[in-house]
């Protein structure tokens, strides 16, 4: 060890001030060609990740330049979708809206519709939505959407009440035997409600009502009515799951009908149509009869109840169609709901209470 220890010795003595100065020379020379090597590195890099942006970037742009439009044209395309009707008044998507809760929906209704583009053949449809049984509001932005993706619609949790629809509304899970007395029942609460009750209820009836004498059912009660079912031509509403169609008159908005929109669908969007009007009883066939074929026309699957669409659609082609009813939903007094009741007790098959509420 010592002698190792005396070589290191030695060969430090043996240094000169000009072996020294060579040494740092060349120190110097390693650090600037360290410093030459990293920066040419940095350099590559710089050019690597640009090139690889670039690359992203420019397949980004091809892919929504080309694939984007091959989903549009294999998918429904909201951009262009008007059942090849052009309208200049409404939003081509919003007339879809007002026929679909037109026709399922006795309480709700949508309107200022707005379709953003989500490229891929994925849209997104904003909208206003009003329940008629709560306060009305002006000027609020949009407050509902719900996603549209190559074709099929995606909702939102806390809508998906407005896209789905109760089968069989109009009939009853009682026994025909058991019903009069359930109704006589639901009679008996009706008058005991306060004085200043407004009642919102879906009423069926026993047997299927021609529309006519629907009508004449509630001429005394013509702001009452809020809905109409129409059926096909079976003998009652038990257990038909196509007894989910109607028109509603309290949906309407007031808009004029492009010249080019009513040869088609005479009628789809009724003008001064808030209240029932006895007279205009062919106006409301046909407006129905609009509404179902703008809807089955344009193959847009809302939800589950497109299955039922051909069965009404058959039936209304038939020329023994007469336009039956299963049921109604109203919103009526106390005072009017029992009169409504004791005229008419003995056609009806139930009376569900969707909501009551007091007015001032």
């Amino acid at each position: 060890m010592s002698e190792k220890w005396d070589e290191i010795k030695n060969d430090i003595k043996d240094l000169s001030d000009e072996n020294l100065d060579e040494i740092v020379r060349n120190d110097n020379q390693i650090d600037e060609l360290s410093k030459l090597i990293n920066k040419e590195i940095n350099n590559k890099v710089k050019k690597s990740f640009i090139r690889i942006l670039t690359i992203t970037v420019i397949g980004v742009l091809l892919l929504n330049l080309i694939l984007s439009p091959l989903v549009k044209l294999c998918y429904v395309n909201l951009e262009n979708y008007d059942n090849e009707i052009a309208f200049e008044e409404v939003d081509k998507m919003d007339v879809l809206l007002i026929s679909y809760f037109n026709v399922l929906h006795p309480y709700f209704y949508g309107r200022d519709v707005e379709v953003d583009d989500l490229g891929f053949g994925k849209y997104r449809v904003n909208y206003n939505g009003f329940d008629i049984r709560e306060p009305r509001y002006s000027g609020a932005n949009t407050n509902n959407y719900v996603d549209v993706y190559k074709g099929n619609l995606i909702y939102p949790e806390s809508i998906m009440n407005v896209f789905t629809v109760t089968m069989d509304p109009f009939g009853s899970v009682y026994e025909l035997s058991e019903q009069d007395e359930v109704l006589h029942e639901q009679y008996e609460v009706v008058k005991k409600l306060p004085e200043s009750s407004i009642i919102y209820a879906t009423i069926g009836f026993k047997e299927k009502v021609i529309i006519e004498d629907v009508f004449e059912m509630f001429k005394e009660f013509e702001d009452s009515l809020l809905y109409v079912n129409i059926s096909n031509n079976g003998p009652s509403g038990y257990g038909e799951s196509n007894d989910v169609f109607g028109f509603s008159l309290e949906s309407q908005v007031y808009i004029d009908q492009d010249a080019k929109y009513d040869p088609l669908y005479p009628n789809i969007i009724l003008k001064d149509s808030d209240k029932l009007d006895v007279d205009r009883v062919d106006e409301y066939k046909q407006h129905f009869k609009s509404n179902i074929n703008y809807l089955n026309d344009s193959k847009f699957n809302f939800n589950a109840s497109h299955f039922a669409m051909d069965l009404i659609v058959d039936a209304m082609n038939s020329e023994e169609f007469t336009y039956p009813s299963s049921g109604v939903v109203v919103c009526m007094k106390k005072d009017e709901m029992i009169k409504f009741y004791e005229d008419n007790s003995e056609i009806l098959l139930k009376i569900d209470f969707d909501e009551v509420k007091l007015y001032e």
